[in-house]
């Protein structure tokens, strides 16, 4: 083999050797290219997710916040609309005459003592301007006999009265505060269900 036969086979191996290595890296090349591509769309995507729940996130703060403010303006609603009815019926109870006044405390009392609570002798409260009224009840009612004393409320009751037994181990509360409170814890209760479904 001469020189030259030598020369072709040390090119051709050469050849060879150096397609073999270009060829493998190519083949590095694109494997480091296809990991760099995964690696770019894994942080691609942990970022779209990332921004997503924080912007979930802020938009579940502003509703919280909202729905907060809502509900305070809704309880601000109800409670307007409690505090008018409240003045309402006080100024109506106010305004009712020396014989409605008479007439609505010979109904309480009759309703008082009529549930069976207070029995014997019993003592009455009611507020000032209904003292002498509340007499004239017992006395219609035949039960002056029973009735011991007749003591002042306050007229933050507004009006109405209370029974008590002569010992006051019983009672009977009829007063229109009393009322009305019931009356209004009622109509909350009410306004929850239907106006405000709460």
């Amino acid at each position: 083999m001469g020189l030259e036969s030598l020369r072709d086979a040390v090119l051709a191996k050469a050849e060879e050797k150096a397609k073999r290595v270009l060829e493998e890296a190519e083949e590095k090349a694109k494997s480091i290219l296809e990991e760099a591509q995964k690696e770019y769309e894994r942080r691609l995507q942990a970022a779209k997710e990332n921004t997503l729940r924080e912007l979930e996130e802020e938009e579940f703060r502003k509703y919280t916040a909202k729905l907060k403010e809502l509900n305070e303006e809704i309880l601000k609603v109800k409670r307007e609309i409690l505090n008018d009815l409240l003045n309402t019926a006080k100024e109506k109870i106010a305004s009712l005459s020396a014989e409605e006044r008479k007439n609505s405390l010979k109904n309480l009392l009759e309703e008082a003592l009529h549930q069976g609570v207070v029995k014997g002798d019993f003592i009455i409260y009611v507020v000032n301007k209904d003292v002498e009224l509340v007499k004239d009840v017992a006395r219609e009612l035949g039960v002056d006999g029973r009735l011991k004393e007749v003591k002042t409320l306050s007229d933050s009751y507004v009006g109405g009265l209370i029974v008590e037994s002569a010992e006051g181990d019983a009672a009977v509360d009829s007063t229109y505060y009393t009322r009305l409170d019931r009356a209004l814890r009622a109509l909350y209760d009410k306004l929850n269900k239907e106006l405000f479904k709460g």
